[in-house]
């Protein structure tokens, strides 16, 4: 699917590519369900025999049943499957392969709807069961998509039989979508939406495969929630945000805008995942073990400003996300109001020219001074070792921490042996000082020959 970005969001929705309607070949049997002219449905009428339909007469409309459908503009198969409580019908439809599946009849069809069949593929299967060989026809009256490439609409009728001449399985499906428009409006839910400060709300829609159709709220006060924006180019064009509560909950935001396009405080209408091939917008909201294979969706970036220095000061958007083309949706918002950020750090690092072994342990114990530009609160990662001559050598590793102060503060760290104790004598020692400060990290390394004096 193809969208080409414009300023001008209601020319997303006005320009629908449309097939007229055209007559068919399959004749439906008169029922006593009344056929629906419109919506979204699946009609099914079985005649006597038949394995798939059962024999007899069914309906499902769209929203008492999930309807999910699935065609690309210029593509050769249709495809949509129908749930209602225990009930679960799949529907394939295929123009022979190198053909666009346009309104038109499809006679000859059959179940293969492999790569190398030469004819139309018809294939309804339904509440466990479907035909081990199919043949049949089917009617394409109606096929619209928006410019955007989402389908609207489509409307066909089919007559399937399993094995050559048995009982036919008559039906009709019709999909009919809304197109897509911009703006995001959150349903009504029984939680309070914040209005600042660093939250993430979630309210899934029955159905919606990501949400559980639950309503969630994690704010600042009960979860870790950060959100970085990625250059790129022309500008700033990623976000990403992280969302964690203990150890059960953990989320995942990505909003991006079409290739090649900064994003900014607007409207994002038909939005696929992200980090997949695309000129669409981005989105994936995933957690908790759940996300969508392939998705569609709009979201509206409420705010954006950064720092100076470059960095994000405030985002907020608000999404609608679909899980594989299905009806309902997981909605929500996510605010993250960053601090000002610290002036960029300067710091070294060096190693005292003597430590201490302990005879009784065997660990190593050494020692230096941390120099900082500000206040930081410093990791430190090291590692010492003793070579002798006509021996095994000896080596261990430590880390430490210290809240660096303005200008130095001395560290320390004792290494414990991964095999032979350390004797007093001469070592080689390593110590690396590390500061991560929300998405900025700063360094320092140190080397140098250390004497080790045995303690009393």
């Amino acid at each position: 699917m193809k969208v080409k970005s414009t300023a001008a969001l209601a020319a997303f929705i006005v320009a629908i590519v449309m097939a007229a309607p055209v007559a068919g070949s399959v004749i439906i049997p008169p029922g006593a369900i009344t056929i629906p002219s419109s919506g979204m449905f699946l009609y099914l009428n079985s005649q006597a025999g038949d394995w798939v339909g059962s024999g007899i007469e069914q309906l499902y409309v769209s929203p008492d049943a999930g309807i999910v459908a699935r065609l690309e503009p210029g593509g050769d198969q249709f495809y949509s499957s129908v749930f209602q409580g225990t009930h679960g019908w799949s529907v394939t439809m295929a123009a022979a392969p190198g053909n666009a599946l346009v309104p038109g009849s499809y006679t000859g069809a059959t179940g293969n709807n492999s790569t190398s069949r030469v004819a139309p593929a018809l294939a309804v299967d339904g509440d466990g069961r479907g035909c081990n060989v199919a043949t049949g026809q089917f009617d394409v009256s109606e096929v619209s998509f928006a410019p955007t490439g989402e389908l609207l609409v489509f409307d066909a009728t089919f007559e399937q039989h399993c094995d050559v001449g048995g009982p036919a399985l008559f039906g009709r499906i019709r999909i009919d979508i809304p197109p897509p428009t911009p703006g995001v409006t959150l349903p009504s839910g029984s939680l309070i939406v914040p209005t600042s400060g660093n939250f993430f709300y979630l309210i899934s829609q029955p159905g919606d495969y990501v949400g559980r159709g639950t309503e969630q709220l994690y704010t600042g006060a009960d979860s870790s929630i950060k959100g970085l924006m990625l250059p790129g180019t022309p500008g700033p064009d990623y976000f990403s945000g992280r969302i964690i509560q203990g150890n059960f909950h953990f989320w995942s935001v990505v909003i991006t805008p079409p290739p090649t396009e900064i994003l900014v405080a607007r409207s994002y209408i038909s939005a696929r995942r992200a980090n997949t091939p695309t000129d669409h917008p981005g989105l994936d909201v995933s957690g908790d073990g759940s996300g969508c294979n392939t998705l569609t969706g709009k979201f509206d970036v409420d705010e954006i400003s950064f720092w100076s220095t470059g960095d994000l000061k405030t985002f907020q958007a608000t999404f609608e996300q679909h899980c594989s083309g299905a009806i309902p949706a997981l909605f929500g918002r996510i605010r993250i109001e960053t601090p000002a950020p610290l002036p960029p750090l300067e710091m070294t690092i060096n190693i005292h020219d003597e430590g201490t072994q302990d005879p009784k342990s065997g660990t190593a114990t050494i020692s230096g001074i941390v120099f900082c530009s500000r206040q930081a609160s410093v990791d430190l990662d090291g590692s010492v070792g003793q070579a002798f001559a006509n021996k095994l050598g000896v080596g261990g590793t430590f880390k430490a921490h210290v809240d660096c102060a303005a200008p130095s503060t001395k560290w320390s760290g004792t290494a414990i042996p991964d095999g032979r104790p350390f004797n007093s004598g001469t070592s080689q020692a390593t110590v690396e000082a590390i500061v991560s400060e929300y998405f900025h990290s700063f360094y320092a390394s140190a080397a140098g020959t250390v004497k080790l004096n045995a303690s009393k």
